[in-house]
């Protein structure tokens, strides 16, 4: 009996459970059935959405959308199917509609009802929008040209919205749209143009991407690539124009209330990439126009940002089948993520990205690769490339505040460059300055061999190039073992610094060897330095530099420093009979020995000099304090207690870093910030999130500590501040906990990240779709997406199988869980052959046409999982 009562009341539980699910998944049903259209066109197809959901997907000949009015006085799509098919969906009494993804046109006819309200959102890029009705129209995203023919449309541009040309009936019509932009017309001759094309739908093809307008010839062209670095825009067509653009035939406009570009000098050396000069701007959105030879107009907007890196002299070069180079410099140093793709089709792309051409940011960050940056000279070596496939390297840089370049981009050839290469090889180029006089020579290059030459190289073999520089022509070269070879530049000649210099080598037997290098003449930079007394005879000092190099030092009595005056500081005095330190591009630690002083005071000197030999003018001198006041970065372990340390496991990345997982005795109440974190020993002092990253895990005890500076084997000392919560639940400090480790010979962890492409197995938690085996499998968010594969996260949608996470719709099946509407129902806002067929409340697309793979030949048919044409159904 008491088992029986035992599952009796189990058995209540279950139902009240179940019936409380019911009654939890009617309201959300019921709330997706009740919810407004949407519509979104991506890849080609126009996506009917409700309550955030896909309900119908149509595939579009062309993307021009056309809104107009329904039979019940509200909205109606109008779309070509397929040239000289036209479908219309209506949306019933629905008078509100927000619009999204990537469209030729969008025309807003004469026919929609006066109350309706179009809103366009971030994500929407519209190459005509034609409002020829009195109309509100919130645009939040792109439009590269806007027409208006009734002066009864209000159109607001909100802002951090693009707009391009606008014609308008009238000012007070538009909103938000700087008047530069603006020109106004006549009705007549609005409507006169706009009204041809306002009732009857293009049944050819249109261009999308980057917007256009004009004649066939234009749609042949799209801007691909826009990148802003300093007073500079680097412009990339899809193919070369048939000659160069003059100045004249460029504008770059502002968006919003900023001030437009002004365009000094366009240079071209192939007719697709434009390098255009121009005055200094501030960061905002910007609208580029480009006229090409026959008139016709291209546009993109494109975003500047100019508090991150300066990123110069990118170059990406295959090295063999498998393997690429790519190299640029930096202004600061900091980190680099770097994705890469293989190239595409323009539809394939699309798709990957959500709708866009390109990855955001964001997603560079997140699935790509990082690596630690310095000042100057950087190079990435690029693996597992597909032989004979051409791919594109996204890449955005970050200094150590968290300021972020805008996304940039090269482009990976197929196969290595042309040209003959032999046994010979250069090993190393080093450059060297001198500008103590004026007719001398100002610089040379030490370029290393990988071989000696059977006989001395003459001035003829060696070409120093430059594309911001032509006059950097050889002067004399001489050698002593026919390896390392001098190369001097004539005199009176200054090579501009800040860029890339490449230099080739010919040889007696044809083949050639070339290598770069990237010239930065400043000394390095030292600055945030501290000075610890921590004993009676020794002193640490702590300090950063922008740039690796030596540092020369030397502790000098107060007589001999004129620290209170303005006298020049001779590096001289220190450089001869000073020490030497390997000086780090980044924090340094260094602990010395203090002399007695002779006077009051003592003083740290140093001068730095980076590996190039550009050395400081001057020397640094900070005092170094008489009172012992702190015990160094090399503090006792935490004996016990709430901070104790039980572990620090140091893992080497395949970038050459290491992450700390430092484990605790107790859980953590508040997690550390990098500024709370020190790393410390072997000449480096690493802290703040320039040097290093926390992150938290699952386990409260655990914590990740990623460095982003390598680390010579050693012991190092990890000093870790504490913060918890006081009674009134404020964060305070609450004590420090400390404790060392060894890094040696550890194994390489490889990155969860690592180089991948669809033909090279991934990690085992992160397959690698294969293009040609596993055509709709849903790829890992690094896969290479192509026409056959499907974009990351989301299942392949074809004519045989359903969107993701829903059953296929095919002419004998229904959607989802719905009932199927047969071709004999009544349509849902159309003259119905019985009203009492008709449904209240289910607003279903309706069709003049269909084609023959739909279910129904008419207005008829509900979307795919949306509610068929019963008021009983509701939708997914």
């Amino acid at each position: 009996m008491q088992m029986k009562k035992f599952f009796s009341a189990l058995l209540a539980v279950l139902l009240a459970f179940q019936v409380g699910l019911a009654a939890a998944a009617a309201p959300a049903n019921s709330q997706t059935a009740q919810a407004p259209y949407s519509i979104q066109v991506i890849d080609g197809k126009l996506l009917f959405l409700r309550g955030g959901v896909a309900v119908r997907e149509v595939a579009l000949a062309n993307s021009e959308i056309r809104l107009t009015r329904s039979q019940m006085g509200g909205i109606a799509v109008q779309v070509v199917e397929a040239p000289g098919q036209t479908r219309r969906f209506s949306l019933e009494s629905q008078t509100t509609l927000a619009v999204s993804g990537q469209m030729s046109s969008l025309i807003l006819t004469a026919q929609l009802p006066k109350q309706a309200q179009i809103s366009l959102g971030e994500q929407s890029r519209v190459s005509l929008l034609n409002v020829n009705a009195p109309v509100q129209v919130s645009l939040h995203g792109q439009a590269s040209n806007l027409r208006i023919s009734d002066a009864g449309a209000r159109v607001n541009a909100a802002q951090g919205s693009s707009v391009g040309k606008v014609s308008t009936v009238s000012r007070s019509a538009v909103n938000g749209v700087s008047a530069g932009k603006v020109s106004v017309v006549s009705s007549s001759s609005a409507s006169s143009s706009d009204s041809s094309s306002d009732d009857r739908p293009s049944g050819g093809s249109s261009s999308s991407g980057s917007g256009s307008s004009g004649g066939s010839s234009t749609q042949s062209y799209s801007i691909e690539r826009v990148e802003a670095s300093n007073m500079r825009v680097k412009v990339t067509l899809n193919r070369a124009t048939s000659r160069p653009l003059q100045k004249s035939a460029f504008a770059i406009l502002c968006n919003g209330s900023g001030k437009d570009m002004t365009i000094l000098e366009v240079s071209t050396q192939d007719n697709r990439v434009y390098d255009l000069r121009t005055t200094s701007y501030d960061d905002n959105t910007y609208f580029l126009s480009i006229q090409l030879p026959d008139g016709s107009l291209i546009n993109k907007t494109f975003v500047t940002s100019l508090l991150g890196p300066e990123i110069n002299s990118v170059e990406a070069t295959r090295v063999d089948e498998t393997t690429a180079q790519f190299s640029f410099a930096s202004d600061t140093a900091g980190s680099l993520y770097y994705l890469v793709q293989k190239k595409a089709s323009t539809r394939a792309r699309t798709a990957f990205w959500n709708g866009s051409g390109e990855p955001t940011i964001a997603q560079v960050k997140q699935q790509g690769e990082r690596v630690s940056i310095q000042q100057g000279a950087n190079e990435v070596t690029v693996s597992q490339l597909v032989s004979g496939a051409s791919y594109v390297i996204y890449f955005v840089a970050e200094d150590g505040e968290g300021n972020t370049t805008p996304l940039k981009y090269a482009d990976i050839p197929a196969t290595p460059a042309g040209g003959t290469q032999g046994d010979y090889k250069i090993e190393k180029i080093r450059a060297f300055s001198d500008m103590s006089g004026f007719f001398q020579e100002h610089n040379w290059f030490e370029v290393r061999l990988n071989k000696p030459t059977a006989s001395p190289l003459s001035v003829s073999n060696f070409k120093v190039t430059c594309p911001a520089q032509s006059d950097s022509e050889v002067g004399r070269v001489t050698t002593e073992d026919n390896q390392t070879y001098m190369v001097y530049i004539k005199e009176n000649t200054i090579l501009k610094d800040k860029n890339t210099f490449t230099i080739t080598v010919s040889f007696a037997d044809g083949t050639t060897a070339s290598g770069k290098i990237y010239l930065d003449f400043t000394e390095p930079e030292l600055t945030g330095y501290t000075v610890k007394r921590t004993g009676a005879t020794t002193a640490e000092v702590q300090f950063r530099s922008n740039k690796p190099g030596t540092l020369y030092w030397k502790v000098m009595d107060g007589n001999q420093v004129p620290w209170d005056t303005v006298e020049p500081k001779d590096p001289e005095q220190v450089v001869n009979g000073g020490e030497t330190f390997a000086l780090k591009a980044t924090g340094n630690l260094l602990t010395i020995d203090v002399p007695e002083a002779g006077s009051d005071k003592l003083f740290f000197c140093c001068v730095p000099e980076d590996e190039t030999g550009n050395r400081s003018s001057y020397y640094y001198y900070w005092e170094i304090p008489a009172e012992i006041t702190d015990s160094g970065s090399n503090p006792d372990p935490a004996p016990g207690g709430d901070f104790e340390i039980v572990s620090i496991v140091p893992k080497l990345g395949s970038n050459g870093k290491y992450t700390l997982t430092v484990t605790f005795a107790k859980a953590l109440s508040v997690i550390p910030y990098g500024d709370d974190v020190t790393v410390s020993g072997n000449g480096l002092n690493l802290n703040g999130s320039y040097d290093l990253a926390v992150n938290s895990t699952y386990d409260l005890t655990v914590i990740e500590i990623v460095l982003k500076t390598e680390l010579d084997p050693g012991e190092y000392n990890l000093t870790i501040e504490m913060f918890g919560e006081d009674e009134n639940g404020d964060i305070v400090p609450v004590g420090t906990a400390a404790d060392t480790f060894t890094v040696g010979d550890e194994e390489v962890v490889a990155s969860a990240k690592a180089n991948q492409d669809e033909d090279a197995a991934g990690p085992e938690d992160e397959p690698v779709s294969d293009e040609a085996n596993t055509p709709n499998n849903t790829p890992d968010d690094k896969a290479v997406a192509d026409e056959s594969n499907t974009p990351n996260d989301e299942a392949a949608a074809d004519e045989n199988s359903a969107p993701n996470d829903e059953a296929a719709a095919d002419e004998n099946s229904a959607p989802n869980d719905e009932a199927a509407a047969d071709e004999n129902s009544a349509p849902n806002d159309e003259a119905a052959a019985d009203e009492n067929n008709a449904p209240e409340d289910a607003i279903v697309p309706d069709e003049s046409s269909t084609s023959d793979n739909e279910t129904g030949s008419d207005e008829n048919n509900a979307p795919e999982g949306e509610t068929t044409p019963d008021e009983g159904n509701t939708a997914n």
